[in-house]
């Protein structure tokens, strides 16, 4: 399976055991030190009442950025980013 959802809504209220139990979910800005990982670095967490939902995609591929010279040229395409203007 190389991606997944899990709902813990309304319309699906059958959420599997795997999502509804207590699991170390990795704490977002904390400095590295493998002494400290284990306890340190991870907050206690319930996915399944978290979340509303939990989407995995096993494969992903890069963005590519914009040809900035065709946006310039074509006044049909709308502006993807502040000018001030």
């Amino acid at each position: 399976m190389s991606s997944f959802k899990v709902s813990n809504d309304e319309d699906n209220k059958k959420c599997d055991a795997t999502w509804d139990r207590m699991r170390g979910q990795r704490a977002i800005g904390v400095v590295y030190h493998p002494e400290y990982e284990a306890y340190r670095n991870y907050v206690p967490s319930n996915f399944a009442e978290r979340y509303d939902a939990f989407l995995h995609i096993d494969k992903t591929q890069a963005i590519y950025p914009l040809r900035m010279q065709e946006l310039r040229e074509d006044p049909d395409l709308p502006e993807t980013f502040p000018s001030g203007l």
